[in-house]
């Protein structure tokens, strides 16, 4: 039989599988006519794809996009576009830098201290130790402003005198992705969060550091599903030839992670 741990998202990520071809202990036999059953809609799916394409459009020729859908209350992937070519980057499963997305990580950690989304911080210039000065996007800025606001805005300065705030600074934002469902480490990266395996510098809540977008959507499905994480997966089930089910995705199984 599969066990759960042969049944892996990086595996499965993106490829439509009708039937997987394995070998029997011991011999090496071949035991063919598996049928999987997946998790992705197809509706889902090619809304996806035409949003992603949508977008590239009006953007320069080497511009690349990627997106997940995850449902919430299963941990299901119900839609998964990391590029056209199916042999080359998979940019949904690639690390890369989130930019302000990354964001709400931040905000996440302040409610779960207590600060209110009324709170109001100053979206003036903020300066980073040394000589960096941070604005916002062309200028843009509220003055002093509720950081609900400041969110719907993204305003950069108002989020990082919120950082300011948590009770360990920039840790409090890694240590919030980290319990939403950002992995700890990725390929080619042995620390994620990390400014080489130390605290993070200021701008991990502008989305310095590298994640995927499969992982941010597997963290906006953890906030949405009040702080449960059900494990990202594409596999509901496989069922062999002889109709015997080798594996069967738990969707009762969650963890408490706020």
């Amino acid at each position: 039989k599969l066990s759960p741990e042969q049944v892996t998202a990086t595996e499965l990520a993106g490829e439509p599988i009708s039937a997987i071809m394995t070998t029997a202990p011991g011999n090496g036999a071949p035991i063919g006519g598996l049928k999987v059953t997946t998790t992705i809609d197809m509706t889902v799916q090619n809304a996806s794809t035409d949003a992603a394409h949508a977008e590239l459009g009006v953007l320069q020729e080497d511009a690349r996009a990627a997106a997940v859908t995850i449902d919430p209350a299963t941990g299901a992937v119900r839609g998964y576009y990391g590029g056209d070519d199916s042999n080359g980057w998979d940019y949904a499963n690639s690390p890369l830098q989130t930019g302000s997305t990354f964001k709400i990580m931040t905000l996440a950690a302040a409610l779960q201290q207590g600060i209110d989304l009324n709170t109001y911080y100053s979206s003036a210039p903020y300066q980073l130790p040394g000589s960096q000065l941070v604005t916002n996007d062309v200028g843009a800025g509220c003055g002093s402003c509720s950081i609900a606001e400041a969110m719907k805005n993204s305003y950069n300065t108002s989020f990082l005198r919120l950082q300011d705030d948590l009770e360990n600074k920039t840790q409090d934002t890694a240590d919030m992705a980290h319990a939403l469902g950002v992995p700890r480490s990725l390929p080619g990266i042995e620390k994620t969060l990390t400014e080489n395996g130390g605290t993070p510098y200021e701008g991990i809540v502008l989305g310095q550091y590298q994640s995927r977008v499969l992982d941010m959507a597997t963290a906006m499905a953890t906030l949405t599903n009040r702080g449960l994480l059900h494990p990202t997966h594409f596999v509901e089930k496989i069922v062999d030839a002889n109709g015997e089910v080798l594996y069967q995705v738990d969707n009762d199984y969650t963890e408490r992670r706020v």
